[in-house]
């Protein structure tokens, strides 16, 4: 393993995709495993699609993926959702990151990376996860 850090952050652009498609895995996750209230993870993952509607363009798609960034993304996140935006472990900028380089690395996109058919649009199958647990649409009885 490399002690080495790297100097330059990757941009808010290449990791926004990434930081939203791990997010909304997570909070699926969390409500799975009981660890998150189903309403709580139903907020959080309507303010994911808000995010993610809204755009990296609200950040500055350019800038550096720093801590500044990481912190307006929560802010953001908890405006729409309330304080359990704050509390629940959403984000993973390590991650993000790891995958936006991987991404551009081998030339794939962060659905392949993730395990994603290939031949379906970016996300289709957390997509249809996500749908499920905020239209009530599956899940626990």
């Amino acid at each position: 393993m490399s002690s080495v850090l790297r100097s330059e952050r990757p941009t808010r652009l290449a990791v926004f995709e990434p930081l939203v498609a791990v997010a909304k895995a997570r909070v699926v996750s969390l409500v799975e495993e009981g660890s998150l209230d189903e309403a709580d993870g139903e907020f959080l993952l309507r303010a994911l699609i808000d995010l993610e509607s809204d755009g990296v363009d609200l950040f500055g798609r350019g800038r550096p993926a720093d801590a500044t960034f990481y912190d307006a993304v929560v802010e953001y996140l908890v405006a729409r959702a309330g304080p359990v935006a704050a509390t629940a472990p959403l984000l993973a900028p390590e991650t993000a990151e790891a995958l936006a380089e991987l991404s551009a690395a081998e030339g794939r996109r962060v659905s392949q990376l993730l395990g994603l058919p290939q031949d379906a649009p970016c996300s289709r199958a957390l997509d249809r996860a996500v749908l499920q647990l905020i239209t009530h649409q599956g899940g626990r009885a």
